[in-house]
């Protein structure tokens, strides 16, 4: 028997939305950990922001299985292709050609009524900054027609942010060259994309096409069926759902506060 698990579920100590995530744990986390995975969802649901998330996987976890867990569907859960690297509370990364994770998640079929054409997005957080270049997607996928990515580019050009919401178009987003941290693309409007890296807004027009009807990889991009543009930074975090100002703020700044407790933060 889990004694951690069954004294957690008994005291009420978690709120319900991450007692069904700890329930999913193949191996709990220390009870230290768990209190401040616990945190980080209990500040979106204060914030009335849990019911805007359609997905969620936290990759800066204990161990390389369960952070493959949706936290919005814990039932669901990443597949790692071809063994992409894992540390314990940083998160994965690509080698760079083959490795990649499928979240499994489709934005079409699985957005649970919270990801629509005119307003939806996704966010990831990126640990290591890497050289110039934008040959690389962290987050993201098309299926032929529709578009949904986040891609960090710290160079060529040099410090933009590249993102594509429900589109075939490109939103590019002055990051001042800032390859580390959150970031996030929100459909806000049929024509326009708001990015955000570590809070600051950003802006650009693109119009609406339609709903990628594809699974999402991160750590790399889902070209209709096949991966491409693998990335080599660590990434941490992904979100996807639909995100104003106000929510990329609380949930930056909580899941900063986690990778601080684990020593691990990256935003200064």
């Amino acid at each position: 028997m889990d004694f951690r698990r069954r004294r957690y579920t008994v005291s009420g100590g978690y709120v319900s939305q991450y007692q069904a995530i700890y329930d999913e744990y193949g191996t709990p986390p220390a009870d230290a950990i768990a209190d401040e995975q616990n945190t980080f969802v209990k500040a979106l649901v204060d914030a009335g922001i849990w019911t805007s998330v359609a997905a969620l996987f936290v990759f800066a976890n204990d161990n390389a299985t369960d952070a493959l867990i949706d936290w919005a569907t814990p039932a669901n859960t990443a597949t790692n292709v071809s063994s992409t690297s894992f540390v314990a509370y940083e998160g994965f990364t690509s080698d760079g050609s083959n490795s990649y994770i499928n979240l499994n998640w489709n934005p079409s079929t699985d957005g649970g009524g919270i990801w629509s054409q005119n307003s939806a997005g996704l966010g990831v957080y990126s640990r290591t900054h890497v050289g110039a270049g934008n040959t690389w997607v962290e987050v993201g996928g098309n299926d032929g027609t529709d578009y949904a990515y986040i891609q960090i580019c710290t160079g060529n050009p040099t410090g933009d942010m590249f993102a594509q919401i429900n589109s075939t178009g490109n939103g590019d987003f002055n990051n001042n060259g800032t390859g580390i941290g959150m970031f996030f693309a929100n459909r806000s409007a049929a024509n326009l994309i708001n990015g955000y890296v570590n809070k600051t807004n950003y802006t650009d027009t693109d119009a609406s096409t339609g709903i990628p009807n594809i699974s999402l990889f991160a750590c790399a991009y889902n070209d209709n069926g096949s991966d491409d543009l693998h990335s080599d930074r660590q990434i941490s975090f992904v979100i996807a759902g639909d995100f104003d100002q106000s929510a990329v703020n609380t949930i930056t700044d909580a899941f900063e506060v986690y990778m601080d407790s684990n020593g691990k933060g990256v935003i200064a």
